[in-house]
């Protein structure tokens, strides 16, 4: 890793020139060293939460450009995916609370948000790339009125605290967040209907 002192060094024939921010009315050249320190610079005056950095690299610049590189494309997956799943639909006419059908794959699975009908109800898929079955797992109840209670599978599909469900003839609402007990055993005040 090579430190740099940061100290600006007019070149003989530079190829770019900036007039420093700071004002001291000097220009620089485009070296290595100078966009290390303006990385810095820009570092700490965004991040003035952070401790200041003592001293920088090139090879911290490039690494932390990086991590910010995959944390972005990290971030922008879900969004993404979903996107060529809709294109994906739209290509097979697949239109919002049409019946439910079988995906083959992730690659014509149903993206999150997805309404659908199926067995006599409406659901909304609870999960990104949904593959299963309403009813079964990654779906919840979307129909009119209170919606019927579902088993969930996990925490894709638990139910938040304060979601109110029709389970057993009785209306229940849910007293604990990612709550994915059958009213009537725990985490859930049996309410009057609204």
């Amino acid at each position: 890793m090579t430190d740099f002192n940061f100290q600006p060094v007019a070149p003989e024939e530079p190829p770019v020139h900036w007039v420093c921010p700071e004002g001291d009315g000097e220009e620089h050249n485009g070296s290595l060293e100078f966009v290390t320190y303006m990385a810095t610079q820009h570092f700490q005056t965004v991040h003035a939460d952070l401790p200041p950095l003592e001293t920088s690299s090139a090879d911290t610049v490039i690494e932390a450009h990086a991590n910010l590189t995959r944390a972005v494309q990290v971030n922008a997956a879900p969004e993404e995916l979903a996107a060529l799943q809709d294109a994906v639909l739209d290509a097979e006419g697949v239109e919002e609370g049409d019946p439910w059908r079988q995906p083959i794959g992730a690659q014509d699975a149903y993206p999150l948000g997805a309404i659908v009908t199926h067995n006599g109800g409406t659901w909304e898929s609870t999960v990104a790339a949904n593959v299963w079955e309403p009813g079964v797992s990654g779906w919840k109840d979307a129909g009119p009125g209170i919606p019927n209670w579902v088993q969930p599978s996990g925490a894709h599909d638990a139910y938040a605290l304060g979601d109110i469900v029709r389970h057993n003839d009785k209306v229940w609402q849910s007293d604990v967040a990612d709550n994915v007990w059958e009213p009537g055993v725990f985490g859930w005040t049996e309410i009057e209907e609204p």
